[in-house]
């Protein structure tokens, strides 16, 4: 159409793609699909603009999650991988699990369950969140030995259980 080409253009120039929201339900999916790397180009701009991806208000979240269903799998993924996935990990490694301030702190990563891949929210929290969470279930268990404290480790697991998406307790790997 000619419609395309002008939004092509004024997509180049922009520095977010906002703008666009309103035509998701009137265009047909094959018309974003030439928009689609300059959508990611303007996502990930915008997000590099937002600072702190873990900020109390999930902004940076809403800059994604609208783009979910349009950007398609390889897109939102690659999106992911290069703007959203490495300061989030750096969030989770610098928790310290044990400390009661980090599940509100988790609980600001739990909103980028809706903005990306299942899998890869599974994989970030493999990596990035499990290794220091069993750091410090090993560390309170061997500070439990002997004592009466299995019941503060207990309810700290039924804590973060919780805290976890029920995506995520429910994946099972492909």
């Amino acid at each position: 159409t000619g419609v395309l080409p002008r939004l092509q253009a004024e997509l180049s120039r922009a520095d977010t793609a906002e703008w666009l929201l309103p035509l998701v339900p009137i265009l047909p999916a094959d018309d974003f699909t030439p928009l689609l790397p300059g959508i990611a180009r303007a996502l990930t701009a915008a997000l590099a603009g937002s600072g702190d991806l873990l900020r109390p208000d999930a902004a940076a979240v809403d800059i994604v999650e609208p783009w979910v269903a349009v950007l398609g799998d390889k897109t939102l993924e690659d999106l992911v991988e290069r703007a959203v996935l490495p300061q989030v990990a750096a969030g989770l490694e610098a928790m310290d699990c044990r400390a009661g301030e980090s599940e509100t702190a988790f609980a600001r990563v739990v909103p980028w369950a809706a903005a990306m891949p299942r899998h890869q929210f599974v994989t970030l929290l493999e990596r990035s969140f499990f290794p220091p969470w069993l750091r410090a279930l090993r560390q309170m268990l061997a500070v439990a030995e002997g004592r009466a404290d299995r019941a503060r480790v207990a309810d700290w697991y039924e804590g973060w259980r919780h805290a976890l998406p029920d995506t995520c307790l429910l994946y099972t790997s492909p």
